[in-house]
């Protein structure tokens, strides 16, 4: 359903999503396929000095001359890894850490996300893969929100603020999620 009643309608597509995730868990059938980021599990690179990724590295603090915290993974399948980048320590706190997602190929910025975990589905839009991230409130509350590739760059199509049983809920779904190790690349 889409309408644009007050703005409504960017919630439809991520309600959607975490419907099918908590209705095939619940009936039994896997989860959405895709990876799971979890905060500090990504592996350390050099990465190259090309097109946003020096302004990027600055932008999340990382020390210039240091190996960023980074997820080399083909999201956009041209055959180059791209890179979801995580911020320095400095800049995470309870609720997550920022995140954001370069093309390998020309080192532009493709979206920015805030959370943890990170999850990149393997559900397509616009020839990229469906982000979402969990940022947490409290320790059972905090805010899903879905990221959709608009053709230029990840735009947030839905927020939803879960509680109690909910966050549960998701964690139990998330968790079965395989997390990103750094040699995952998604199925095309």
């Amino acid at each position: 359903m889409w309408h644009a009643v007050n703005g409504m309608w960017r919630t439809w597509p991520a309600v959607g999503i975490l419907i099918a995730l908590a209705a095939g868990t619940a009936a039994g059938q896997p989860p959405a396929s895709g990876v799971r980021v979890d905060r500090g599990a990504l592996p350390s690179l050099h990465l190259p000095a090309l097109g946003d990724i020096p302004a990027v590295l600055t932008q999340l603090e990382v020390e210039e001359g240091e190996a960023a915290k980074a997820l080399a993974m083909d999201v956009n399948a041209d055959g180059t890894a791209d890179w979801l980048i995580e911020s320095s320590d400095a800049l995470c706190g309870t609720g997550g850490c920022p995140y954001i997602l370069i093309d390998g190929r020309s080192g532009r910025r493709l979206g920015e996300f805030f959370g943890s975990p990170i999850v990149i589905l393997e559900q397509r839009i616009n020839g990229l893969p469906v982000v979402q991230a969990f940022a947490h409130l409290s320790v059972d509350s905090g805010t899903f929100t879905t990221s959709v590739f608009d053709g230029t760059s990840y735009q947030t199509v839905s927020s939803l603020l879960l509680k109690g049983d909910s966050v549960q809920g998701l964690f139990e779904t998330l968790t079965r999620l395989p997390p990103a190790t750094g040699a995952d690349q998604p199925r095309h």
